[in-house]
Formats: C-alpha cells, structure tokens, sequence
C-alpha cells in the first residue's frame, strides 16, 4: 500500500510539473458512481451506495508529434478498507513526422487497443459495467508494452491496425514472473466511414497470443500454459439514434503437459436508442435513451452446467454536456438448476470534467 501512495504522489507531482511547463496540457477526470439494491428473493433487499471508479488524467502534447498521458484509477482494492490509487496508463506516443498522418508508437502502461475499443465506441457504458472480456478478466484492460499503430486512410479515417506487445500482466498487478512477452495484432475497420447515416458504423478484431504470468522452469514449460483470445466485434450505428452491437471472445489457458486446454466463451450482444432527433427540440423525453445487453459466459466450454447468462435493461439520461445518469435492471441466470437467478436495480452515474 505504501508503494500505490508513493507512486500516486509521485504522478501528481510530475502532472504538476507538465501543466506549468507544457502550453497544451489539460486535466480530465470521471466520476462513476450510484447504489445498488439486491432484489433477489432472501436477500432481505439489501442496497448500497457505491463509488465504482474515478479517474484522474493529465494529457500533454509536448510538440506536434509527441503527447504523453498519465491517468489514475481510484478504486476499492480487496482486503483494503478504503479507496486506493493505481496508476492506469503511464505512456509516451510519438508520430514521425514522415508519416505522422499514418503511424504512431506508443510505449509505457498503455490501454489494450481492442477493449478500448468495445468499451469506448461499442458498448460505450463503461459507467453501467464492464465489457465482458473485462468483466470476465480475458484481458487487462492496460499493461506495459508498445505498440505500432498504422491509420487506414489519413488520420485514420477508415479506421486502424496495429500490433502491441505486453509483459503479459495487468495495470493492477505490474510483476513480471517470466521473461516472455505476449503479442496482440488488431484490427479496427469502419467500412463505410464516407456515409453520413452510418458513418461511424466499425467492426474490430484481436489475436492475443502469450504465456500465463507465472514463473516457469524445469518442471513448468511456457508452451504448456498458453494464453490465446480470439475476438470480434462490431457495432451498426444509425446517426446518433441507434445502434446494435456484438462482443464475441474466445479465451484459451493451457494447464499443464498432459492436460487439456481451458477453453472459455464470453459472448455479448447489445444496442441502443436515444430519443434526441426523433422528439421535438422542446421535449423532455429530448435528453433520454434506452438500452440493453444480453451477456452469456461459459468458463470452461464443457458440459458441466457452470455457465450463466446476464440480461441488463435500462432508461438513460443525459441532461447536460459531460453527465450520465441510468436506472437499469439486471438479472443473471445460470446453468446450474439449483443456482438461483439473481435480480437486482442499480442506478449509475458518470460525471466527466
């Protein structure tokens, strides 16, 4: 704990130093909070407030071919009563300036290019939950790295692709047990960038290949504790009415020499409709929206009954620039018949500044 207030302080610190000396740096922040109320039966209605994450960020461009960004996550952290600060990302991009239109390298703690993807343009409710590869902790959704990132079209106009390399950890837990990296090509592809009703309509895919972040050595091989996700995704999106979308994972954990593969599905599909060009200006249903999502997640692909799938269902507010706010119901439902189904309504926020 005193390593987290130490590097905290420390980013503080330097974010200080780059807001005094850089012309163009800018603080950003996002406050995602709400309360919950178990309505499974038994559950004696149980409700909490909560405050699920917050996070604080200092972007600098430092010239017009290099930026840096450091942002801090302030979470709960297990067997720690209180809040904690970790360090999300801590990364440098530079655009050579022979092709600073098309490549950019980033190096440092750095988002994974494909869940930034889903949670930032598809799903786009990070406030509400997680994406399911993160939910479902396929993925990290930052480690230490550096990536080659190639625009397709100017500026990236038709989308991008690119290839990062990781130790294989994640923000939260930085220790590398192995000297081996993992390697993560991607592709994100808007296909009809030019048409301005469904302009913004993207597809993305990922290839993750790795090892497992535990020590190996004479008894314990890398390639017997493989680490494999193969996903796609995309999204159909109308204007800013509506949109429909798809997050589909394939996540393989080797075991051991001798054993069988974990093979695992995390399977997510979901859209939304805003009411905001289909009311009059005037309108107070002008600043409302409704969405859904349907996740089904299988851990293990076999026919034990250990799988489960959830439904959320929700009304959304956005009645001033920078504010979210949501009533939503979920319910999940599991393979199990003696597993009871869980309900519970949550009412979540986000507050960007």
């Amino acid at each position: 704990m005193k390593g987290l207030v130490f590097w905290s302080t420390l980013v503080l610190v330097f974010a200080e130093a780059i807001s005094l000396q850089a012309a163009e740096t800018k603080l950003e922040g996002r406050i995602y909070t709400g309360w919950s109320l178990n309505a499974t039966a038994d559950s004696g209605s149980s409700n909490a407030f909560n405050l699920d994450r917050s996070y604080l960020t200092a972007k600098s461009k430092l010239s017009d071919y290099t930026s840096a960004n450091i942002t801090i996550d302030i979470r709960s952290i297990k067997n720690y009563d209180g809040y904690a600060m970790v360090i999300k990302y801590a990364y440098a991009a530079w655009k050579p300036k022979f092709v600073a239109d098309y490549i950019t390298v980033t190096m440092g703690l750095q988002p994974t290019k494909y869940l930034e993807t889903i949670d930032g343009a598809f799903w786009g409710r990070r406030y509400v939950e997680k994406s399911i590869g993160d939910y479902n902790s396929f993925l990290s959704t930052a480690d230490l790295g550096m990536s080659l990132d190639y625009n397709l079209g100017k500026q990236g106009t038709y989308g991008n692709a690119g290839l990062s390399i990781y130790n294989g950890t994640k923000y939260s837990e930085l220790t590398e047990k192995n000297k081996r990296k993992d390697f993560n090509p991607y592709l994100i592809v808007k296909p009809v960038a030019n048409n301005a009703e469904f302009g913004q309509s993207t597809l993305a895919a990922q290839f993750y290949s790795g090892s497992q972040n535990i020590t190996f050595n004479d008894t314990l091989k890398a390639g017997d504790y493989c680490h494999q996700i193969v996903s796609v995704g995309g999204n159909v999106a109308y204007k800013k009415t509506f949109n429909l979308g798809f997050d589909l994972n394939w996540n393989t954990l080797g075991q051991g020499k001798g054993k069988n593969d974990k093979k695992q599905t995390a399977l997510s599909g979901f859209g939304a409709l805003s009411f905001g060009e289909l009311v009059d200006e005037k309108s107070p249903l002008r600043t409302l929206g409704l969405f859904g999502r349907i996740d089904v997640y299988d851990p293990d692909m076999k026919v034990n009954k250990d799988g489960n799938t959830k439904v959320i269902a929700g009304l959304e507010c956005a009645p001033i620039k920078g504010v979210m706010a949501s009533v939503n119901y979920r319910t999940t439902r599991f393979q199990d018949d003696d597993t009871k189904a869980t309900h519970y309504v949550f009412l979540n926020s986000e507050f960007r500044f």
